[in-house]
């Protein structure tokens, strides 16, 4: 089983993969005042709980707090002993990053492209990574953290191509 976690400023996601199937999701409050040991014994804790910590073999971690990802990458290391993957520009992927610093795609980006068609920059200011992908059949959009951004964005890149899809769809 794969333990995949998607660290937030806020919140952290914990999800349980059996094969290609989401079996078990937690949540949990990113607080970067604790330490690996306190973080090791909450994810062991959670997994206990459902009789899954004997079963994981890897892990997968998306992380927009570098110094928090780092933090749990140890816990997971030493409380689960299993081997961690750390998404990052740096990690081979489907996606090909078309940035002038690849490492402004963020970890969180990264993970929601993981089937991405295109993954770029625009130029537009204030501006950050765009990309499209699909994931699951689903159609994913990603657009810059700036509210202004990502408004002029929707409507220069999403809402004509909504205009065009048919109501049924």
């Amino acid at each position: 089983m794969l333990l995949v976690i998607d660290i937030g400023n806020t919140n952290t996601s914990i999800g349980i993969y059996d094969k290609n199937d989401l079996i078990k999701v937690y949540g949990i409050a990113s607080d970067h005042i604790k330490t690996s040991d306190e973080y090791g014994i909450l994810i062991s804790s959670l997994l206990l709980t459902s009789d899954i910590k004997t079963k994981i073999n890897a892990c997968i971690i998306s992380s927009v707090v570098p110094t928090l990802g780092e933090t749990i990458k140890k816990a997971v290391e030493e409380y689960i002993n299993v081997e961690v993957y750390n998404l990052s520009y740096k990690s081979k992927l489907p996606v090909k990053i078309l940035l002038d610093e690849p490492k402004e795609a963020g970890a969180d980006r990264l993970a929601n492209a993981s089937a991405a068609a295109w993954f770029g920059h625009v130029d537009q200011q204030p501006g950050g990574p765009q990309g499209c992908a699909v994931f699951n059949g689903v159609p994913v959009i990603c657009l810059p953290g700036n509210p202004v951004s990502t408004l002029v964005s929707f409507r220069l890149f999403v809402a004509p191509v909504l205009g065009h899809v048919p109501p049924d769809s």
